[in-house]
């Protein structure tokens, strides 16, 4: 950040950061943990308010209507390097998940999903997951990561579960109190 500000590019560029979460290896242990990354995030926020950096205002999401790709009823596909083609964008990465390909650009959609992400929504009316069912975020996150969900690995809690408050009082302060 002290090179982009040293430059003045900061009203140029869109800079953000994302907290990292697990693929089926141990890259998160290496990171920041969802609390500490949340608070990070907080000063990382006001850094960019303070220097007046492009497109700092999203600090609230909206309800969202889907989730990610996979939840879209069959509306987005992933294309990996070889025309295969996911309904997530995790599969393509994770060795056990390559058989989960729906087909290749060159020979058309062979198959329906099969790792249980096309009955999502199935899931949430059926309880299948209590803590995300119980908290007041669901709106605002979806249940985050539906791989996730299934796995019952981890819960991909975003960052905003640890510093709404924090995120509320910025937005405040950046707006003057208005919407």
């Amino acid at each position: 950040m002290d090179l982009i500000e040293q430059h003045q590019i900061q009203d140029k560029i869109v800079f953000y950061t994302k907290d990292v979460h697990p693929w089926e290896n141990d890259a998160h242990l290496l990171s920041l943990s969802k609390e500490d990354y949340s608070r990070f995030e907080i000063d990382f926020l006001s850094r960019k308010i303070l220097k007046k950096y492009k497109n700092y205002n999203t600090l609230l999401p909206p309800i969202i209507q889907t989730t990610c790709m996979a939840t879209s009823n069959g509306k987005s596909e992933l294309v990996d390097v070889n025309g295969n083609l996911f309904t997530c964008n995790e599969f393509p990465y994770i060795e056990r998940l390559l058989e989960y390909s729906v087909g290749n650009i060159f020979e058309g959609k062979t198959k329906q999903e099969t790792y249980g992400l096309e009955t999502w929504y199935e899931k949430i009316e059926q309880n299948y997951n209590n803590k995300c069912l119980s908290c007041n975020l669901l709106p605002i996150c979806g249940g985050h990561c539906p791989k996730h969900w299934i796995d019952k690995k981890h819960l991909a809690c975003p960052s905003i579960k640890f510093n709404i408050e924090d995120k509320v009082k910025l937005q405040y302060l950046t707006n003057g109190g208005t919407n």
